[in-house]
């Protein structure tokens, strides 16, 4: 075969491997993307697809060349109409309230002075709460997840629904203070839960964690009690991410990708204080714990910590109370290390009666 031909051959079947891995990237692309279908009914094609499910600026002629679809207006009914995810009309949810202890306030997302938030009320797609000294709130989200947002803190909702699917996009953004949830597994393909704050984004499937940031939100903090949670640093685009699994916590700083994952310092032993009767005046010590800079000391009048009477960091391994009503009680205390990631968490219940003179 003359030396041309040859050359001729292997240019074609260059061309043709060219051709087969750009299709075979244009398939896995295809086969990555998280798609909603929609069955044609009489009347309705293409254009009216685009019309009512699509999120601008996406519309009819990228559906069109989506979908690998020369004449819309031919396509019989039932037909078969592919649509990312990511193009669909987002439809904003409501979020609950549960319990509100303390001063806490609510603003709306367009603007206006904050407004007293109470148990009951109910939250809008990019409202925002805020806490007081010793004010705790508790959200019920559309998506089941539960979370407490802490005093001093302040937090921003984001909740939408697909429009035509039950997939839900839920998060919160946690500019200061602390946040502890409770999230639902996302048993619906597409659906996701996160929490961002000004460095760290958190990605979860159903786990009890908790995220903390500073004050001048340049450090945050998160921590897994179970489940797992991939954390991450948004402000860094393509710096690596850490899995944390339970036990494990990180911190994310400005301008850094987060650390390796560390365990969580174990729980103090409280049980020397478990049901104990006392006076309004409560004063208990507990052994020091390696590793420990301060522990945080939490007293609640329910066992699921939303109602917290009040909450205090010591550096000291006791607390005291004073002035305590008749009443039974819920004591938590979570150790906390030197680069502010706090421990597994101890508790006891005690009561408080009046003493005998």
């Amino acid at each position: 075969m003359p030396i041309f031909e040859v050359r001729v051959h292997v240019l074609k079947w260059l061309w043709l491997l060219v051709i087969f891995a750009q299709g075979a990237c244009g398939f896995a692309r295809a086969a990555a993307e998280a798609e909603f279908v929609h069955l044609l009914k009489p009347g309705e094609s293409i254009w009216t697809v685009a019309r009512d499910y699509l999120e601008p600026p996406h519309e009819w002629r990228a559906l069109q060349r989506y979908n690998g679809v020369r004449r819309d207006r031919q396509m019989p009914p039932g037909t078969a109409v592919r649509v990312p995810l990511r193009w669909l009309r987002r439809i904003e949810l409501m979020v609950e309230v549960i319990r509100v202890t303390g001063n806490a306030q609510w603003s709306r997302v367009a603007g206006g002075p904050p407004q007293a938030l109470s148990t009951g009320s109910r939250l809008r797609h990019g409202d925002r709460v805020t806490t007081e000294s010793q004010a705790y709130v508790t959200l019920r989200l559309p998506d089941g997840s539960m979370a407490q947002v802490a005093q001093n803190s302040a937090v921003t909702i984001h909740a939408v629904q697909l429009l035509g699917t039950a997939v839900t996009e839920v998060s919160l953004r946690v500019d200061r203070g602390r946040v502890e949830t409770q999230v639902m597994p996302q048993t619906t393909p597409g659906s996701s839960f996160e929490i961002r704050t000004p460095a760290a984004q958190l990605g979860v499937r159903g786990t009890r964690f908790r995220v903390g940031v500073s004050a001048d939100g340049k450090d945050s903090t998160a921590e897994v009690e179970s489940g797992r949670v991939v954390a991450g640093n948004h402000t860094l685009p393509g710096s690596p991410s850490v899995d944390l699994e339970a036990g494990f916590g990180t911190v994310v700083r400005e301008g850094q990708p987060p650390l390796p994952p560390v365990a969580m310092l174990p729980a103090v032993d409280l049980r020397t204080a478990q049901g104990l009767e006392l006076g309004p005046e409560v004063r208990q010590s507990f052994e020091a714990l390696a590793g420990a800079v301060a522990y945080r000391v939490q007293l609640a009048s329910d066992a699921s910590f939303q109602q917290i009477l009040t909450e205090r960091i010591t550096v000291t391994p006791n607390y005291r109370f004073s002035m305590l009503p008749d009443a039974r009680y819920y004591l938590r205390v979570r150790a906390v290390d030197a680069l502010g990631i706090e421990g597994h968490e101890a508790r006891i219940t005690f009561s408080v009666r009046e003493l005998d003179l």
